[in-house]
């Protein structure tokens, strides 16, 4: 496989109408480019995001049902976003549930998923060397998401994407401190390890370590 598509930012274009709309909604939201406690105007949004109203309606009850947005009737839908408190807690129990991925994952992985996560692995060490943030934080959501793929459980693949893609959005601006990939680097290399040594428990020992870390590191 090549994970070109992993790597790259997310092309919207390529995405079903609702999909697209929804992605950029809860993006604009979750990064602050559209404030909490705005009003999301249906023809606004429309104009907004060059789309007719059945997608974005569609979209705009995705995002009521995430939580992200409250419908309130003949007044459109008002931005709620997500408290700190609300993130902290999605990062403890995504915390549980990469925990559980991990194991499954290297109960489960295929011959195929594990090639695909060396090519993966071999990505994160060469943009680490490169010290490129930006590839990096797409080479590892693929990291992650691959794990995800190997625990052949859709449910828990789906719930962890949701976690994954909420925290991504809501990372705070002093994220990146000096010495940031190569600590990464390191953690993830764990991770790898337990997969090449088939050990599920030190697989998830070290992704313990690795999402406590992570939130230490966002604040």
């Amino acid at each position: 496989m090549s994970i070109i598509k992993e790597i790259s930012e997310i092309n919207f274009d390529a995405l079903p109408l609702t999909e697209a709309v929804y992605q950029k909604l809860l993006r604009d939201i979750l990064t602050g480019h559209i404030k909490k406690d705005s009003r999301l105007v249906e023809q606004k949004v429309c104009e907004m995001y060059s789309a007719s109203r059945t997608p974005v309606r569609e979209a705009l009850g995705r995002l009521e049902k995430d939580g992200v947005i409250r419908l309130v009737p003949n007044k459109g839908a008002i931005v709620t976003g997500f408290s700190d408190q609300e993130i902290s807690d999605f990062f403890e129990m995504r915390t549980d549930y990469e925990i559980l991925a991990v194991r499954w994952g290297i109960e489960r992985i295929t011959e195929e998923q594990m090639d695909e996560l060396d090519e993966i692995y071999d990505f994160m060490k060469f943009y680490t060397a490169k010290d490129d943030i930006p590839k990096m934080i797409s080479i590892n959501t693929a990291f992650h998401r691959q794990i995800y793929k190997a625990a052949h459980n859709r449910l828990l693949e789906d719930t962890l994407i949701r976690y994954q893609t909420i925290i991504n959005y809501c990372s705070s601006s002093n994220y990146f401190a000096p010495g940031y990939l190569q600590k990464v680097f390191k953690e993830h290399s764990r991770i790898y390890n337990a997969f090449k040594n088939e050990n599920p428990d030190n697989g998830a020992r070290a992704m313990k370590v690795h999402m406590k870390s992570s939130m230490k590191r966002r604040g």
